[in-house]
C-alpha cells in the first residue's frame, strides 16, 4: 500500500510540474520563422526608445537614453555609410517616448517623458519644428492633450497635417487614451478629431502606407495584437487583421510601398508573469490586409529599437537586449 501511494504522488507531482510548464510556455509567442540572412554596421553609440527620420539619403536619430541617462545630442549619418555617424547638440529637454515625424524638411518633435530623480515622470507638452537643411528649431503650439507619453504619429503629405494618437499619463482609473489630434502645419494649431472607436492604449505601433494610416499593438494593462486603420475624412477607425502574435510594445515599423515591417518588441505579461522580447520581424501587407513573417533576427529579442527602410534595404538596431545591454549595432537585408 505504501508503494503505491508513492507512485501515486510521484505521477501527481510529474503531473503537475507538466501542467506548470505548459502554462509557462504558452504565456508568450514563439515566432516560428527562419533565421534572416543580414548584415552589420557597428556605431559608437548607444540608444533605446530613439526616434528616427530619414531625409535626402540621411538617416537622423533624435531623443532616447543609454547608459548615461537621456540623450542631450542627436546623430546623422549617410545610408551609404552607417558606421560614420555625427553628433550634434539638440537644444531642447532630453526626453524617451517622444515624437518625431518628418513633413517635408522639417521633422516635429515633441511630447514624451523623463523621469525626476525621485523616479516620478515629467511628461512633455512642447511642440517643436527642426529644418533640416538649415537647422533652425521653433517653437509651436503646445500639443492640447492630455496624454503626452508613448503616443503615435502620422504624416499627411498632402494635406500638411500631422496627426498623434493614443499615449499615456499617470492618472489613478484614466492612464490610457485613444484620442486623435490633428496638427495643421499651415495654422500652427491642434485640433482634437476622435475620442471614439477603438481601444485606449499606449506604447503602440503605427505607419503611412501609401497614404493610409495604420496603428495598433500596444499596452492598456494588457497586451494588444489588434490593427486598425485610421480614416481622417471620416474620423473614424476600421479593424484590420490582428497581429499573428500575443501582443506587443516598444516595437519599431518600417514602410516600403504597400508593406509595413513590424520589428521586434516585448511580451509583457505583467509582474507576476514571464515576459518575452520579439526576435521576429512581421510584414503586414496593406492591400491584401495580411500578416506575414520575413524571418527572425539573428542576434535575437531586442527592444525599444529603431527602424527605416532605405535604398531597398530594411535597417535595424539600436535598443535594447534581454539581459537590459545596449545595442551598438544596426543590421539590413533585403526583403525577398
Amino acid at each position: 500500500m505504501q508503494k503505491l501511494f508513492t507512485i501515486l504522488l510521484m505521477k501527481s507531482k510529474l503531473l503537475l510540474f507538466f501542467s506548470l510548464s505548459l502554462f509557462v510556455g504558452c504565456t508568450h509567442y514563439e515566432p516560428k520563422a527562419e533565421e534572416l540572412e543580414c548584415d552589420s554596421i557597428p556605431v559608437d553609440f548607444a540608444l533605446a526608445s530613439a526616434r528616427t527620420v530619414v531625409y535626402n539619403d540621411s538617416v537622423f536619430i533624435f531623443f532616447g537614453r543609454n547608459s548615461n541617462g537621456n540623450s542631450k545630442k542627436y546623430y546623422v549619418a549617410d545610408i551609404d555609410n552607417l558606421s560614420e555617424f555625427n553628433e550634434y547638440d539638440l537644444p531642447i529637454k532630453p526626453r524617451v517616448s517622444a515624437i518625431a515625424a518628418r513633413l517635408g524638411n522639417k521633422v516635429f518633435m515633441g511630447l514624451g517623458t523623463a523621469s525626476r530623480q525621485n523616479s516620478s515622470l515629467i511628461y512633455y507638452y512642447d511642440w517643436w519644428s527642426y529644418n533640416l537643411d538649415n537647422h533652425e528649431l521653433d517653437s509651436l503650439a503646445p500639443f492640447p492633450g492630455v496624454d503626452p507619453n508613448a503616443a503615435v504619429s502620422w504624416v499627411d503629405e498632402v494635406n500638411n497635417i500631422v496627426y498623434v494618437a493614443f499615449g499615456y499619463i499617470y492618472r489613478p482609473g484614466e492612464c490610457f487614451h485613444q484620442n486623435v489630434y490633428a496638427y495643421s502645419v499651415e495654422e500652427n494649431r491642434w485640433e482634437l478629431i476622435c475620442d471614439e472607436g477603438n481601444k485606449k492604449r499606449t506604447l503602440a505601433a503605427a505607419g503611412v502606407i501609401n497614404g493610409r494610416f495604420f496603428a495598433g499593438c500596444g499596452f492598456n494593462t494588457f497586451n494588444l495584437k489588434d490593427w486598425w486603420e485610421f480614416i481622417p475624412d471620416e474620423k473614424k477607425w476600421i479593424k484590420r487583421a490582428d497581429t499573428p502574435s500575443k501582443g506587443r510594445i516598444f516595437s519599431a515599423t518600417a514602410v516600403n510601398d504597400n508593406l509595413l515591417y513590424l520589428v521586434g518588441g516585448r511580451y509583457w505579461g505583467g509582474t507576476e508573469t514571464s515576459m518575452y522580447l520579439y526576435k521576429d520581424i512581421l510584414v503586414y501587407d496593406a492591400d491584401a490586409d495580411t500578416w506575414s513573417s520575413l524571418g527572425n533576427m539573428p542576434t535575437g529579442g531586442t527592444e525599444n529599437l529603431v527602424s527605416f527602410f532605405a535604398k531597398g534595404k530594411l535597417f535595424w538596431g539600436l535598443g535594447q537586449t534581454s539581459d537590459g545591454k545596449y545595442v551598438k549595432t544596426f543590421y539590413y537585408t533585403v526583403p525577398k
